[in-house]
């Protein structure tokens, strides 16, 4: 209750998201009269500030580019743990429960969506990943630079990728962490009714993680996707002026929705100032063992970035695919040529994942041309497969080489690195 206006939070549209690769259900609703201490304020500079509040205390600090395709940067404020919330402790023993959909979910987290500054928003169920965007657990990373950027760009494709929440934030200090409790989530966490961590959409590719640290470290031991109930606010508005009547489509990062289905849509003006100091962080980072997880299962960015881009993530790459597109390199005018040499980027990269004998196999056909940079790519993407013929590929080409080779310096690494 503010000022003896009720809160009103509604559900007004389940979402069809069968087209959206990274989320597997979501929603519409919105909140009027709402309490206004989870919130976002910005800067009114071409380049800007930015900061999501949490009862007037940073919880994420950003610098943002207003260039789309430019990134930023993102570190961590207080610490939501820091700050008297009563509504999170009034939550969580509804989302540490099983879940079951995204509707119950959103009854659950109604305390949450009330601390809300009036607008639009989805809820959106969402695999992410527990990493900062550049393979560095994401409870460790004390800042977050190529996920954040509102738009990827593809340099060999010139293209762009639209951000949408796929890399979490820490929100909380790794002094409060637990290893019973991690432990305790570990096994539970790889079932489809695994209970949900909680993430607000900051910017780009990049969450704010605002319940589930233990759930999302636990994940990342497992080296599988944290299941995450993410907060998207309204991000802008397009219109296509040639039809009649215009169509504008709302865009909520990543998820577009038709104007005519969202009745009563209206844009709830950000909150600008002229100046926003940041607070040193009162979060601690002792490092976490990297070691320790199977961050290699996860994509950086530009693979992640790429997979969308080429509409290959979920996916089911096979050999005869990667050899159809090798096959085609050359044969095309230079935009065919660099989208065929994107998916053989893409494909070597998802054999290293899913089918590390496939990878080796690709990577033995195309280390004979020895004239492009993804060359060294492969090179490195084969350290995390270590087996001695791995090793021999190695050998061979130092064998075969001298010191003055291109990627000399890349192929001998592959001793350097072993821990």
């Amino acid at each position: 209750m503010i000022f003896g206006k009720k809160i009103q939070i509604q559900i007004q549209k389940i979402l069809d998201v069968s087209a959206v690769s990274w989320c597997s259900s979501a929603l519409l609703f919105r909140v009027r009269n709402g309490a206004d201490v989870l919130t976002e304020r910005r800067t009114n500079n071409y380049d800007y500030r930015s900061q999501l509040l949490l009862h007037g205390r940073p919880l994420i600090q950003a610098e943002l580019p207003a260039c789309p395709t430019c990134t930023g940067l993102i570190s961590a404020g207080y610490g939501i743990k820091n700050i008297c919330c009563p509504e999170l402790s009034q939550i969580e023993d509804n989302i540490n429960s099983d879940f079951i959909d995204i509707q119950h979910s959103f009854e659950n987290l109604k305390p949450l969506f009330g601390l809300l500054s009036d607008g639009w928003y989805v809820l959106a169920d969402v695999p992410a990943i527990p990493t900062n965007g550049e393979g560095e657990f994401f409870w460790n990373a004390s800042s977050a630079v190529q996920a954040v950027c509102q738009d990827y760009y593809h340099f060999g494709l010139m293209g762009t990728t639209e951000g949408f929440p796929a890399f979490l934030f820490a929100t909380q200090s790794d002094e409060r962490f637990h290893p019973e409790c991690a432990g305790y989530y570990k096994n539970i966490m790889h079932r489809d009714n695994a209970p949900r961590a909680v993430a607000y959409h900051v910017h780009g590719f990049v969450s704010a993680l605002l319940d589930g640290h233990h759930k999302a470290y636990a994940c990342a031991e497992l080296g599988i996707p944290v299941p995450t109930l993410t907060i998207i606010p309204f991000t802008t508005f397009s219109t296509d002026c040639s039809k009649i009547p215009w169509h504008r489509t709302i865009h909520f990062s990543g998820i577009s929705i038709p104007a005519q289905e969202i009745s009563g849509f209206s844009v709830t003006p950000q909150k600008m100032t002229e100046e926003i100091q940041f607070q040193k962080s009162d979060l601690i980072h002792h490092k976490f063992r990297e070691t320790d997880f199977k961050l290699q299962n996860y994509p950086d960015i530009e693979a992640l970035a790429l997979g969308e881009y080429l509409s290959l993530t979920n996916v089911e790459i096979t050999p005869e695919m990667a050899d159809n597109w090798m096959n085609q390199l050359g044969h095309g005018n230079w935009h065919d040529d660099a989208e065929c040499f994107a998916r053989v980027q893409y494909a070597f990269r998802y054999f290293m994942k899913y089918c590390p004998e496939n990878a080796l196999a690709f990577a033995k056909k195309y280390i004979q041309w020895q004239n492009d940079d993804f060359f060294s790519q492969i090179w490195d993407l084969l350290k995390y497969y270590r087996t001695p013929e791995t090793e021999q590929l190695y050998i061979d080409y130092l064998v075969n080489h001298d010191k003055t080779s291109r990627f000399w310096n890349v192929v001998s690494s592959y001793w350097e690195d072993v821990s």
